[in-house]
């Protein structure tokens, strides 16, 4: 799926049996995976699956060990390390539940693999030491119903397994319709925003220019802070360093290279954040946002603009995109 797939997030359904051991020992606790069955393709940066139910039955047909195995999720980080970020900790709280034993494993190209086994413990109340730097050792109970046990598993690849499998290509395909599918149909119920001409003044390094542009009213939907993180979210991993956290725009432009973007990318993923309506618009502020950094900064900022305004000019004014 990397090969097929690349530089992108996906997730999906892994199945697993248990061939050794007992969790209560860890040590001794051994699982293997059996397959995997693809639900999403996500961004560069992020991946959720809706689980379809038409995807479930067609996974109960396709995948042999869905009756006999337990199964979790699988999801990449492509590029970057595999780690449990802010996002993946809670899908464990959230998904555990639902599951006799959750596996969750991260995979990435340098098949450095992490995973995790949780369960959801039913316990009586839990008691913690508090330390105070000015009194001794106390003892605190809390009420707690359930307690989320998880574990840390050594990751071993047996070794190299053939290179396509057919159920994997049906999945890709499947997805990449749907998506396209769902694409169009966002893009069928936008509304064309009224039309009105206004001319605006801005300063640049040679002085005041007027600039003739058309009003589009739906420029008031999108605030500086909107566009502030929707130029983050393209400029800055969310699972990088800052974990998730929307950097400001100052801290972005610190990055010395460009991440791999291209104007139909920075089109989708504007789509994805502001939606159909005002995706166009969205980038048009985005764009106003960066050209005031753009003497501050140089080459970097004015290829982002550059790919921005790329991005809004492959919508018409009805904001619809030019697929």
């Amino acid at each position: 799926m990397h090969d097929e797939i690349g530089n992108t997030e996906w997730c999906g359904f892994i199945f697993y049996e248990k061939i050794a051991g007992s969790i209560s020992d860890p040590d001794t606790y051994v699982a293997k995976t059996t397959d995997i069955y693809l639900m999403n393709i996500g961004t560069h940066s992020y991946t959720e699956s809706k689980n379809h139910s038409a995807d479930i039955i067609d996974m109960v047909d396709r995948i042999p060990a869905y009756m006999e195995n337990r199964y979790g999720l699988i999801h990449t980080h492509h590029t970057m390390d595999t780690f449990f970020s802010g996002t993946d900790v809670q899908e464990l709280h959230d998904n555990a539940a639902n599951y006799s034993y959750y596996l969750s494993l991260i995979v990435n190209f340098k098949e450095n693999y992490t995973a995790k086994i949780a369960k959801l413990v039913k316990v009586k109340g839990a008691s913690f030491d508090v330390d105070e730097e000015d009194e001794e050792t106390v003892s605190m109970q809390f009420p707690a119903e359930h307690i989320l046990m998880t574990i840390d598993l050594d990751v071993i690849i047996e070794g190299c397994v053939k290179p396509h499998d057919e159920v994997i290509d049906t999945r890709i395909k499947e997805i990449k319709e749907r998506q396209e599918r769902e694409k169009k149909e966002k893009l069928a119920k936008t509304k064309q925003p009224s039309k009105h001409f206004i001319r605006s003044f801005y300063d640049n390094d040679y002085g005041y220019h007027s600039q003739q542009k058309l009003w589009d009213p739906a420029m008031y939907d999108v605030t500086q802070n909107d566009a502030e993180d929707f130029f983050c979210s393209l400029y800055i991993n969310p699972l990088d360093e800052y974990n998730g956290l929307s950097p400001t725009i100052d801290t972005c432009v610190k990055s010395e290279t460009l991440p791999p973007l291209t104007s139909e990318i920075i089109a989708g993923e504007a789509i994805d954040f502001f939606g159909a309506d005002t995706a166009r618009t969205g980038l048009l502020k985005t764009s106003d946002l960066v050209r005031k950094h753009v003497k501050f900064i140089g080459d970097n900022m004015s290829q982002m603009n550059d790919l921005i305004n790329e991005a809004a000019d492959s919508f018409n004014l009805n904001n619809e995109y030019s697929l």
